[in-house]
């Protein structure tokens, strides 16, 4: 599997540690943003073209998607869509401000 495959299974976005478990070396890294494969979101974020915008809130708010904005990516029965990010942990913060994260 390839960088932008493993990207893609993880909603288009992962942190560098994320990447270098899986084995990708930060040479690999440094290519895809030099190619244009990758995109580098912030210090220690890479996302793909077209990744999806809450997982990229998440990660931009140094945070993880939770409640009904992480239902979807664990194929969880839902009512209805939540329509952008409803739920969002972020360490140390036990009211996160989502507005800034999906305005980024």
């Amino acid at each position: 599997m390839d960088i932008v495959q493993f990207l893609q299974r993880r909603g288009g976005a992962a942190r560098t540690a994320q990447l270098l478990r899986a084995g990708f070396p930060k040479s690999a890294l440094a290519q895809g943003l030099r190619n244009g494969t990758l995109n580098l979101l912030r210090r220690g974020i890479y996302t793909i073209e077209g990744a999806d915008p809450g997982i990229v809130a998440a990660l931009a708010a140094n945070g993880v998607l939770t409640c009904v904005s992480a239902v979807r990516f664990y194929n969880l029965w839902q009512l209805q869509e939540p329509g952008g990010v409803q739920g969002l942990g972020v360490p140390g913060n036990p009211r996160p401000s989502i507005s800034a994260a999906v305005a980024a």
